[in-house]
């Protein structure tokens, strides 16, 4: 069933700069389109009233009036659409193939969307079958991010991250960046979870900064 083909999909346009390039800045505009679509043409009529269209109930509809609101913004307004869709390991065959036919259609003869497809490796083994080969020869780049390994590549993407979200001083001490490394085994994506919980629990706690003693209430709640 298509009930439930995707956790999250959020959509940004970005600014050309000069020399033609999108100009990636921290903040842009971005609209998420929550946790479900009822129905795989839900994704394209929600992204078509982001754009500005009155989306159609027919797809064939949609799909023409999204590919003239994306010229229109590419060509008139200077901007880069970027789509991504989280949780896509969770995509259906059907959404997919669906998909594959909705970028030959949009991009037939220009690239008029960066498309973002984040999910666990389970996405890599969909979309390496023999079926889904239209959508994969798309495919321009593959990222698999690796456990971190060293704790200095730990450090750095834990301060990365908390600049990014405006931290201007020491949020996270080091007895507690240390201990976060070794629970979270170096993967991101749990290592961010456990500071997420401490950061909440430190902030009802009336603390300024996540210590050993914050993120080891977090662990035991969790029993890790």
């Amino acid at each position: 069933p298509d009930s439930n083909i995707v956790g999250d999909a959020l959509w940004c346009s970005l600014p050309f700069d000069a020399g033609g390039a999108p100009a990636l800045r921290q903040n842009f505009p971005s609209k998420g389109f929550g946790n479900a679509f009822s129905a795989r043409v839900e994704l394209y009529r929600q992204l078509a009233v982001e754009v500005g269209v009155r989306p159609s109930h027919r797809r064939g509809q949609v799909w023409h009036d999204l590919k003239a609101a994306m010229i229109h913004m590419v060509d008139d307004e200077g901007v880069q659409i970027v789509l991504i869709l989280d949780e896509a390991q969770h995509l259906s065959d059907r959404f997919l193939t669906d998909l594959s036919g909705f970028l030959n259609f949009a991009m037939d003869s220009r690239n008029l969307l960066v498309l973002w497809m984040v999910g666990h490796p389970g996405l890599l083994g969909t979309l390496r079958m023999k079926y889904h080969g239209a959508l994969t020869s798309r495919i321009s780049a593959r990222i698999h991010l690796e456990a971190l390994a060293r704790r200095e590549d730990s450090r750095a993407f834990l301060s990365h991250g908390l600049e990014a979200a405006g931290a201007t001083s020491k949020v996270v001490s080091d007895n507690a960046a240390e201990l976060l490394y070794r629970v979270s085994r170096g993967i991101p994506r749990e290592a961010a979870r456990l500071l997420r919980e401490s950061l909440i629990l430190a902030h009802e706690q009336d603390r300024s900064t996540v210590d050993d003693t914050v993120l080891e209430t977090v662990l035991d709640k969790e029993k890790l």
